[in-house]
């Protein structure tokens, strides 16, 4: 039960945003940000098959003010017909995605930590709680971070860059969340910028929302599917 916590909730009546994916960001000065961690279970889909999700974490995902750097990482679920197939991923743009070598199965709990060494150096560790695998890396990548915003999201999938039509999902929670600089601030989904999805490219009554997203004080944040519309 979640009534103990206080919650922020966003719900149709919000700014412009992106229709691609739902959760919580916050975009603030460069250097702000050199750590991400966030948490979430591997989810159960439904749709046709060929549809999915991403849950993932990210620093700079949409870039920044000097380079076209970006650290990511997360999961892509896709609905097949053996159920819902889940693969673990890291992208630092404008390089192409590493793909996980670590088993997922639909429940497994999930740990992403994102850390920003320099600005052209990082490490991920991403840990299946569930099962005991785990992956860390150190690596470097040509376009620098800014460290200015971070988020975490729950959206489209992406398969050898296409985007994949949304899978009906019930609702998805990121739990443990948090970012900030080490010896500096924290960060957490209350209190940030939300987004939720919407059926077309802009919000309004011919592209409705079709998700809602709700951040709680005690570090997490849900995505709940409301059916296309």
């Amino acid at each position: 039960m979640r009534f103990n916590f206080v919650l922020i909730s966003c719900f149709l009546l919000v700014p412009a945003v992106l229709a691609d994916k739902a959760g919580a960001w916050w975009d603030e000065d460069k250097g702000a940000f050199n750590y991400i961690v966030g948490s979430f279970f591997a989810p159960q889909l439904s749709g046709d098959p060929g549809s999915g999700i991403s849950l993932w974490v990210a620093i700079d995902s949409g870039g920044c003010q000097t380079s076209d750097g970006g650290l990511t990482s997360g999961i892509v679920s896709t609905v097949t017909l053996n159920g819902t197939q889940h693969q673990g991923f890291l992208v630092w743009d404008p390089n192409s995605p590493l793909d996980f070598d670590i088993t997922i199965s639909t429940g497994d709990h999930i740990q992403i930590t994102l850390n920003i060494i320099d600005p052209s150096r990082g490490s991920v560790s991403f840990v299946n709680l569930s099962n005991g695998q785990s992956v860390t890396k150190t690596f470097q990548a040509s376009a620098a971070l800014c460290g200015s915003e971070a988020e975490w999201m729950v959206g489209h999938g992406m398969t050898s860059g296409q985007q994949l039509s949304l899978a009906i999902f019930d609702s998805v929670s990121i739990t443990g969340a948090a970012a900030g600089a080490r010896g500096g601030s924290s960060y957490y989904p209350f209190g940030a910028n939300l987004r939720v999805l919407y059926s077309g490219d802009e919000p309004g009554a011919t592209h409705p929302a079709v998700t809602n997203t709700t951040a709680y004080s005690d570090g997490s944040l849900t995505v709940t599917y409301l059916g296309s519309q």
